[in-house]
């Protein structure tokens, strides 16, 4: 969408808004009081938001997902919010928190920030390929337009810096990549995929789906990777490292972190790119 025709939206979506009535729009000048699931989000929703929103993190930098429990007072931060930002998908642990404060969700906002995104394989970690990442930007830049139209500017123009940066990111690690014929990276838990598939490499994952690999399965791996000399097991900083450990003896190879979970999207984006062409020949 160009420039024009995206301020030209702008317009029409302040329109309805205020059509649809003023009282459920935020006064100038009051912060638009956000909360998301996942760290990553806070980044996007504070670089596009700036100084109009206070937003929370309901899973805290440490933490995983997939055994997080939240606490009443959690709950009740969530309850509290303007907005509700999901990451969306198959993302199942939000449908739990909003099932526990179901009473309180007609003041809450709730936008989908997978809206527009073509799921892999039910894989939830759609917000790690950068054409997601503009996606899931460019939903919560309208969401908080649609709850403080007076703001509309200052939110696109915190977006329009975010994506160029991004662009510029972006185009500088496909340039990288493209240098490079064997293109497979080795990973304990199949994080990557959309990475892998928006970059044009391949992800192999030990665990699928949430599941122990089986003999069968870790002799092929074993075989692949002594084929391809791979030299990393990639894992979360949040994973134990005991699975990849054994089986990083077998083949030879280091264990290192990827970061599935940034705090600053961008800056991640570039490690984990360096990090992942050190197998690349």
């Amino acid at each position: 969408m160009s420039r024009l025709s995206e301020k030209t939206a702008i317009v029409l979506l302040m329109f309805i808004v205020i059509s649809c009535g003023v009282k459920d729009l935020k006064p100038a000048g009051d912060e638009i009081n956000v909360t998301v699931s996942i760290i990553p989000y806070r980044n996007f929703v504070e670089l596009i938001g700036g100084e109009k929103v206070k937003v929370n993190a309901l899973i805290p930098p440490g933490a995983s997902p997939h055994t997080f429990e939240p606490t009443a007072m959690q709950l009740k931060q969530v309850a509290g919010s303007d907005i509700y930002f999901k990451t969306g998908g198959s993302f199942h642990f939000e449908e739990e928190i909003l099932g526990k404060i179901s009473g309180d969700l007609k003041r809450i906002k709730i936008l989908d920030c997978a809206e527009g995104i073509e799921l892999i394989d039910n894989n939830p970690h759609v917000w790690l390929s950068p054409d997601n990442a503009y996606i899931i930007a460019g939903n919560i830049k309208d969401g908080l337009i649609a709850a403080s139209p007076n703001d509309s500017l200052y939110f696109l123009n915190n977006y329009n810096r975010f994506t160029a940066r991004l662009d510029s990111i972006d185009a500088g690690i496909s340039k990288s990549f493209e240098r490079f014929e064997q293109r497979t990276f080795l990973v304990y838990h199949g994080a990557w995929k959309y990475f892998a598939d928006y970059y044009g490499l391949e992800e192999l994952a030990i665990e699928r789906e949430g599941k122990e690999p089986g003999v069968n399965q870790i002799r092929d791996l074993v075989q692949t990777a002594k084929g391809l000399q791979l030299k990393y097991i990639y894992i979360s900083p949040r994973q134990n490292p005991d699975p990849a450990v054994m089986l990083s003896g077998e083949i030879n190879a280091y264990i290192d972190t990827l970061e599935t979970l940034p705090s600053d999207y961008i800056n991640n984006l570039e490690i984990t790119a360096s990090k992942i062409m050190r197998d690349f020949k």
